[in-house]
């Protein structure tokens, strides 16, 4: 399957199954159907501003013109660092394989290739939340864990 499988960037042509992708991703982590359908608008709305922009760089897997699999990344601006001293930093985010296209490597191809991207623009830093699926993979491409805490308001 892995010849099958393309993955390229995402263009505003794409937000509709970059919009699936993430319903998907937002099921599996049991957020209420009603919330994801009611958010629709709203990320239809960032994705054809972001990326438009520039702000928000998509990769989409197809596996015979079928949209399988997803990631995101976005870069941040922080004061610079001694060990940064663009401050400029990357989150990846919307990683999501469709259930039955899961354990067959896809998740990874794209996260190498977002990783990629992201050594191209000569960047330091890459941040990402991760689910329980994810850590392994995640920790097998050189991710650690960090105590980056968060607040919800």
């Amino acid at each position: 399957m892995d010849k099958d499988i393309q993955i390229r960037i995402a263009t505003i042509k794409d937000i509709k199954d970059i919009i699936k992708l993430r319903e998907n991703l937002f099921t599996l982590l049991g957020e209420e159907r009603s919330s994801i359908v009611n958010s629709r608008s709203a990320m239809q709305i960032y994705f054809e501003t972001s990326i438009a922009k520039g702000d928000f760089i998509g990769w989409l897997a197809y596996h015979n013109n079928k949209p399988v699999a997803s990631g995101g990344l976005v870069f941040h601006y922080y004061p610079p660092t001694p060990t940064n001293l663009t401050g400029k930093s990357a989150y990846i985010m919307n990683i999501s394989t469709l259930p039955e296209y899961q354990k067959k490597g896809i998740g990874k191809r794209i996260m190498e290739t977002i990783i990629e991207y992201v050594r191209e623009n000569n960047v330091k830093k890459v941040t990402l939340h991760s689910t329980k699926a994810g850590k392994r993979l995640y920790s097998k491409l050189g991710f650690k864990d960090s105590p980056e805490m968060t607040l919800r308001l």
